[in-house]
């Protein structure tokens, strides 16, 4: 891992997910799964130029849902939306939209994820 990317890649973590990313413990090909996700998704890819933070977030809520994975890891990238600027309407909208062209039954999952967070964040 090079220090520039594990270093950027830390610190768009910790903007993103804050207190809600937990660092992991894992061992093995697991530890170098994670160094890699530092390095290489938010260390390089979260830093390219053509696409702000903002739309990526927003990407990768589509991509999360499309895939049926309405569990940690959107609920995680939901946080990282409302950090990188996305507005609770805006997050919505992206599931909705991505659910008619996958299938709505993600959205009737995805949706209570979404709103769990919406309201943990203004009851703080």
């Amino acid at each position: 891992m090079t220090r520039d990317a594990k270093e950027a890649g830390i610190a768009r973590r910790r903007a993103m997910f804050g207190t809600e990313y937990r660092k992991s413990e894992a061992e093995g090909a697991f530890a170098y799964l994670d160094e890699f996700i530092v390095e290489r998704f938010f260390g390089e890819l979260w830093d390219r130029d053509d696409l702000d933070a903002r739309t990526r977030s927003l990407c990768t809520i589509a991509a999360l849902v499309a895939a049926h994975m309405p569990d940690e890891a959107l609920r995680a990238h939901v946080v990282g939306a409302l950090a990188n600027g996305a507005t609770e309407n805006e997050i919505r909208e992206v599931i909705v939209h991505t659910g008619f062209y996958v299938g709505i039954g993600v959205v009737l999952t995805a949706r209570p994820v979404a709103e769990g967070v919406f309201s943990a964040r203004r009851d703080k």
